[in-house]
């Protein structure tokens, strides 16, 4: 395992930040996220202290996306009422690198030249299983922000294996059978599998389950589409960053406005329970953690194949 001390020390969140969130490419959403009808809008960002904003436009006639470093309603909004000194301002900010995929998922790298490009970053795995789902359709629904008290490893370390989820997921335990569970660790991300016990699988690319390194997630099951980021603060803080999407053109023949949304309310109240009962998890074993107990230890290389995949990218970076 990786050293019981990176847990609870403020310089390895520091590294991470400057070694690994601001040199990889970052999954961040679908590109239906950052699109509104007939308007130009943006969405800001600050991982490591490094503030960044995607700005985006979607008519029939003209779709762009690009992002800049920098606070938007700081050193951009004050001059939205002027297409010149809009423009000015936005040529004097350092752009960062983005790649849409052809299915919709947007990732970026502050990197205005990378190291890597996106398709050597990730490997010739990923596309298939990508491919499959039109993201276009997810529509953007809610976003929740909020402060966790636990560090981005103890995080990582519980979402990268699911040897806890029979006990503390009772209800996706009940609609997945964890007895099936595994991993398959690629090129920079991971596919997490199982087989459904029952017909929550509703609409294509449900099951779909992605854990893109270092801090990104993408899941879609029970009809609809979470993804979250788990954001360093310090050694036992993170910011959670959570997307839901629904995909209301599959209900719209068959169903009225008022009871599409209440699938997407059940939805919401099901794939948020999974999260409170993860956020409950962690907080806890942090305490345990900032207590000292933990000295480190081995992991299982069938089980907690995941674990042991990202903590050596970790390792590799740190």
């Amino acid at each position: 395992t990786l050293p019981a001390s990176w847990y609870t020390s403020d310089k390895i969140v520091e590294i991470i930040n400057k070694e690994v969130l601001h040199k990889e490419w970052l999954y961040l959403a679908p590109i239906t996220r950052f699109f509104k009808e007939n308007d130009e809008t943006y969405v800001q960002y600050c991982y490591g202290n490094k503030p960044f904003f995607i700005l985006s436009k979607y008519t029939a006639q003209d779709t762009f996306i690009d992002g800049y470093l920098g606070d938007y309603q700081q050193q951009v909004m004050p001059y939205s009422h002027n297409k010149d000194l809009l423009n000015e301002k936005l040529q004097a900010l350092s752009k960062i690198s983005t790649h849409v995929t052809k299915t919709g998922l947007v990732f970026i790298n502050y990197q205005q030249s990378p190291k890597s490009t996106f398709s050597d970053h990730f490997g010739k795995e990923l596309d298939p299983l990508i491919n499959s789902v039109d993201f276009t359709k997810l529509k953007h629904k809610r976003t929740l922000t909020y402060k966790a008290n636990y560090n981005v490893l103890t995080f990582l370390d519980g979402y990268q294996e699911c040897l806890h989820c029979d006990y503390t997921h009772p209800g996706l335990s009940r609609n997945y059978n964890m007895n099936s569970y595994k991993v398959d660790n690629y090129k920079n991300f991971s596919h997490h599998l199982t087989c459904s016990k029952t017909n929550i699988l509703k609409t294509e690319g449900d099951g779909l389950f992605l854990y893109f390194f270092p801090i990104s997630t993408l899941s879609i099951y029970a009809g609809g589409m979470n993804c979250f980021r788990v954001i360093p603060i310090d050694r036992k803080t993170s910011r959670m960053e959570i997307d839901y999407y629904f995909n209301d053109d599959n209900l719209q023949s068959k169903l009225s406005d008022d009871l599409i949304e209440k699938e997407f309310e059940n939805y919401f109240k099901f794939t948020r329970q999974v999260q409170i009962e993860d956020l409950d998890l962690c907080e806890a074993t942090q305490e345990n953690l900032e207590h000292g107990f933990y000295k480190g230890g081995f992991l299982n290389p069938e089980k907690e194949s995941g674990v042991i995949f990202y903590q050596d990218l970790i390792r590799d970076r740190v």
